[in-house]
């Protein structure tokens, strides 16, 4: 929570006139036991320069914290159990999800 917290601290501060421009943060996973990272980015940054390819909802039934990372497939959740995973079967261009 705190580094969620810090994250939006220093994205929410940044000023149009500053002259060095942060778009975004890596932070290390506090939660992940520092083996993975976080990513914080601005929502128009994203909007500029990334395109929404897919989207996936889900619960989550319980979390392995205590559990050690292990490499794999970058898409797949490891840190949890959940269920009722649902992918959008179509994003249009203008950002509009269907499910």
């Amino acid at each position: 929570m705190v580094s969620a917290l810090f994250s939006e601290q220093i994205l929410s501060s940044r000023q149009p006139e500053d002259d060095e421009v942060i778009d975004g943060i890596i932070y290390p996973s506090v939660g992940n036991d520092y083996q993975t990272d976080n990513l914080a980015i601005l929502p128009e940054c994203l909007d500029k320069n990334f395109k929404l390819t897919g989207v996936a909802e889900f619960v989550i039934e319980e979390s392995f914290y205590n559990k050690p990372f292990q490499q794999g497939d970058p898409g797949a959740i490891q840190v949890a159990k959940v269920k009722n995973v649902r992918g959008a079967k179509s994003i249009s261009s203008d950002g509009i999800i269907s499910w």
